[in-house]
């Protein structure tokens, strides 16, 4: 059945998989993220939540920053624009700088020190190649795994600047 034999029901399920909930200025990003993943012949109705899973991560994390910066003073007159008059909005401005900037911070910190992990990996890679189940499945093994890499890092880190020192 091609698609212009498909049901309605079926074609809006079909869109809205593909991403066709998206607002229309976004379709370019959204055809490129698709491309990728056919690329490497992966189907993103099947592995989108890594997409959803990550940016949730972000947010959650944007919200507890928030929520502890929201009364900082120096902040708060940053955050509080020309057009900003309510509390909510001065909150809003703090939380959406946050989570525009969190990912793209954490990129650049961590980028070079993951490409040198995944060029000399540890048994921890194997462990998390060897897990079974959907991205949601195993998200709470995965966080275990990459928090016991960050931790041997820093521990790392940290040894050596007491040599310098």
């Amino acid at each position: 059945m091609n698609k212009n034999e498909m049901s309605l029901v079926k074609k809006v399920k079909d869109w809205y998989i593909q991403g066709f909930q998206l607002h229309k200025c976004y379709v370019e990003d959204w055809d490129e993220i698709k491309s990728i993943f056919k690329l490497y012949g992966l189907n993103l109705s099947e592995h989108g939540p890594i997409l959803t899973i990550n940016e949730l991560k972000n947010v959650r994390i944007a919200k507890g920053l928030t929520d502890s910066l929201m009364y900082d003073q120096d902040i708060r007159e940053m955050a509080n624009g020309k057009a900003i008059e309510t509390e909510n909005q001065i909150k809003g401005r703090i939380f959406l700088t946050i989570l525009r900037i969190y990912p793209e911070f954490c990129n650049k910190l961590g980028e070079k020190i993951f490409e040198n992990w995944m060029k000399n990996p540890d048994q921890n890679l194997s462990k998390i190649f060897d897990l079974e189940g959907t991205m949601k499945d195993t998200e709470k093994e995965i966080e275990d795994i990459i928090s016991e890499v960050v931790f041997l890092f820093k521990k790392e880190v940290f040894k050596n600047l007491k040599k310098v020192k």
